[in-house]
């Protein structure tokens, strides 16, 4: 069996996973890990950009992570957006997008709605919506996108009031997780055979929480000999915030199917 410390020819390692591996040590302190054995791809709301900002769905999550007071941002939002804007699953659109769902859609995505071409091209440029792009959209919509509507508005630039603003909107926005049995994995997925040398090299990531053959003192479990489909179907259940720990969510948002099958063939090849 490859060292899972050996890195296979031609295989580039995704950032984007590393830095969920880094916010996942972060985070350990706080979040206990449950196992992969406890406890299952959800449809997705059109535009939604997979891993484009953490999946969080709990309440007391969205307010650590975003850091404001939601009923301070209750009133701002009534006062500065509630003329245009509704947030709830079943309202409809108004002059301006229905806002449930807004972190990690992409910008101008939302069916029926009259955007302006400049935000449909800021979409298809790649513009999501997530902490930072809100944030710098609220402070200057024009230096985000010209000729936006926002453009005619005030730029929210008190720190403290947009953070409070974007702390509501995102309790208030975000759709509940689906539950692990509703998780489905394309059948198509699971006939695919993983990169075993691939995912030795992934692996060694996973090594920095879980030990070989048993739990950790803090009881992160041990994953490896766990079954291929097994692991397959929590990861993506971890990917789409359907098992409630933060840290492996923030992980597997940001691997793509690719990923999740080359870590599944070289566990359960163990």
């Amino acid at each position: 069996m490859m060292s899972i410390l050996t890195r296979p020819p031609g295989r580039p390692f995704p950032l984007s996973f590393a830095v969920g591996v880094a916010t996942t040590l972060a985070t350990l302190a706080i979040f206990t890990a449950p196992a992969l054995s406890q406890g299952a791809d959800a449809p997705q709301a059109s535009g939604l950009a997979v891993g484009a900002d953490l999946p969080m769905s709990h309440p007391d999550d969205i307010l650590a992570s975003c850091g404001g007071d939601p009923e301070a941002g209750r009133v701002h939002f009534e006062a500065l957006c509630a003329a245009c804007h509704t947030l709830g699953a079943d309202e409809a659109h108004g002059a301006g997008p229905n806002l449930h769902g807004l972190y990690g859609r992409v910008a101008g995505s939302v069916d029926g709605v009259a955007y302006t071409p400049f935000l449909r091209a800021a979409g298809q440029a790649g513009l999501v919506w997530g902490r930072e792009s809100l944030r710098d959209f609220l402070s200057a919509p024009e230096a985000v996108v010209p000729g936006s509507a926002h453009g005619d508005l005030p730029p929210v630039t008190e720190e403290r009031l947009r953070t409070d603003l974007m702390t509501y909107v995102r309790l208030a926005t975000t759709p509940p997780p689906p539950a692990p049995e509703d998780v489905v994995v394309p059948e198509a997925v699971l006939a695919m055979e993983g990169d075993v040398a691939y995912g030795a090299y992934l692996a060694s990531e996973c090594a920095a929480c879980h030990l070989p053959g048993r739990d950790s003192a803090s009881g992160v479990p041990a994953i490896d000999g766990l079954g291929r489909d097994e692991m397959i179907r929590a990861l993506f259940q971890y990917r789409v915030g359907a098992r409630p720990n933060q840290a492996m969510v923030t992980v597997a948002a940001r691997l793509g199917d690719e990923e999740i099958l080359a870590l599944a063939a070289y566990f359960g090849a163990e």
